[in-house]
């Protein structure tokens, strides 16, 4: 069995060589699901609140209608860039992080000796790799933006029952 150290030593060295390949691609994935998650805090936590604590305090109906709309206009401006990110940034992002990636395995091919190519276990391997990269890069970044994304999400509702 790996230890944990390897396998977060692992997914520390994917993220430090995808952030060199694509600094915004990184970047921007890990901000996408951390508003995401934010977006689920407002609906659930905020504005489930803001209502029992209106409710409670007999507070003015001008005030509440107030919050609210701050709360559905965070709402709204989090699903424009949630659209934008995933209709926009993140497929142009996709195509230019795999060519970037491509490019760097081909550099690394490049650096073999042909006399490892005639060897057939070798240039399996060297198949497999160049085709399971991507796709594996991928679910650890995703993975990784998910998981970061939900601890945070868990740390805001974890201060707001601190709070409360």
């Amino acid at each position: 069995m790996k230890s944990p150290y390897n396998i977060w030593k692992n997914i520390g060295f994917v993220l430090e060589q995808s952030f060199r390949l694509s600094p915004s691609k990184v970047i921007l994935g890990f901000v996408y699901q951390a508003v995401s998650q934010f977006k689920g805090y407002i609906l659930t936590v905020l504005l489930v609140g803001l209502i029992v604590d209106s409710v409670e305090s007999n507070a003015d109906i001008s005030q509440v209608i107030f919050l609210l709309c701050i709360c559905m206009a965070l709402v709204v401006i989090i699903q424009i860039f949630e659209i934008y990110y995933t209709r926009y940034f993140s497929p142009i992002s996709d195509e230019k992080f795999q060519c970037k990636l491509n490019q760097l395995l081909d550099r690394k091919a490049a650096q073999i000796g042909a006399e490892a190519y005639e060897d057939s276990q070798f240039f399996d391997k060297m198949s497999l790799s160049l085709t399971q990269a991507l796709p594996r890069i991928e679910s650890v970044l995703q993975n990784t933006y998910t998981l970061v994304g939900r601890l945070l999400s868990g740390m805001a509702i974890g201060a707001t029952i601190a709070v409360l």
